[in-house]
Protein backbone atom coordinates (compact mmCIF):
# COMPACT_ATOMS: atom_id res chain seq x y z
CA UNK A 1 0.00 0.00 0.00
CA UNK A 2 2.77 2.29 0.63
CA UNK A 3 4.36 1.74 -2.43
CA UNK A 4 0.82 2.52 -4.57
CA UNK A 5 1.31 5.95 -2.12
CA UNK A 6 4.59 6.64 -3.32
CA UNK A 7 3.98 5.82 -7.02
CA UNK A 8 0.46 7.96 -7.48
CA UNK A 9 2.34 10.98 -5.58
CA UNK A 10 5.31 10.68 -8.44
CA UNK A 11 3.06 10.19 -11.32
CA UNK A 12 0.87 13.08 -10.27
CA UNK A 13 4.25 15.09 -10.20
CA UNK A 14 5.57 14.05 -13.44
CA UNK A 15 2.14 14.33 -15.22
CA UNK A 16 1.94 17.38 -13.91
CA UNK A 17 5.71 18.96 -14.60
CA UNK A 18 7.00 16.37 -17.34
CA UNK A 19 10.05 18.79 -18.23
CA UNK A 20 11.01 19.83 -14.80
CA UNK A 21 10.36 15.85 -13.62
CA UNK A 22 12.39 14.78 -16.74
CA UNK A 23 14.95 17.58 -16.30
CA UNK A 24 15.74 16.44 -12.63
CA UNK A 25 15.66 13.07 -13.27
CA UNK A 26 18.61 13.47 -16.09
CA UNK A 27 20.99 15.65 -14.19
CA UNK A 28 20.60 13.59 -10.90
CA UNK A 29 21.51 10.58 -13.03
CA UNK A 30 24.18 12.32 -15.18
CA UNK A 31 25.28 14.35 -11.86
CA UNK A 32 25.87 10.48 -10.62
CA UNK A 33 28.74 9.98 -12.65
CA UNK A 34 26.64 8.50 -15.31
CA UNK A 35 27.56 8.36 -19.02
CA UNK A 36 25.05 9.23 -21.65
CA UNK A 37 25.36 5.37 -22.97
CA UNK A 38 24.77 4.17 -19.41
CA UNK A 39 21.91 6.79 -19.73
CA UNK A 40 20.44 5.60 -22.77
CA UNK A 41 21.03 1.62 -21.57
CA UNK A 42 18.76 2.42 -18.42
CA UNK A 43 16.21 4.29 -20.79
CA UNK A 44 16.14 1.11 -22.55
CA UNK A 45 15.47 -1.13 -20.00
CA UNK A 46 12.76 0.94 -17.81
CA UNK A 47 9.59 -0.05 -19.98
CA UNK A 48 10.54 -3.54 -19.57
CA UNK A 49 10.91 -3.42 -15.67
CA UNK A 50 7.95 -2.11 -15.59
CA UNK A 51 6.36 -4.95 -17.57
CA UNK A 52 7.58 -7.23 -15.68
CA UNK A 53 6.45 -5.59 -12.16
CA UNK A 54 2.98 -4.78 -14.05
CA UNK A 55 3.02 -8.62 -14.95
CA UNK A 56 3.80 -9.77 -10.96
CA UNK A 57 1.19 -7.97 -10.06
CA UNK A 58 -1.04 -9.40 -12.50
CA UNK A 59 0.00 -13.00 -11.31
CA UNK A 60 -0.72 -11.96 -7.57
CA UNK A 61 -4.31 -10.71 -8.18
CA UNK A 62 -5.07 -13.80 -9.95
CA UNK A 63 -3.58 -16.27 -7.58
CA UNK A 64 -5.61 -14.92 -4.58
CA UNK A 65 -8.05 -17.58 -3.36
CA UNK A 66 -11.01 -15.03 -2.34
CA UNK A 67 -10.93 -12.33 -4.88
CA UNK A 68 -9.98 -12.43 -8.93
CA UNK A 69 -10.93 -8.39 -9.43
Amino acid sequence: MVIGILTTIIVFYLYGHPVSGGYQLTTSLIGSNMTTSGLLNLINWIPWVFAVLYLLGILKNALRRNRFF
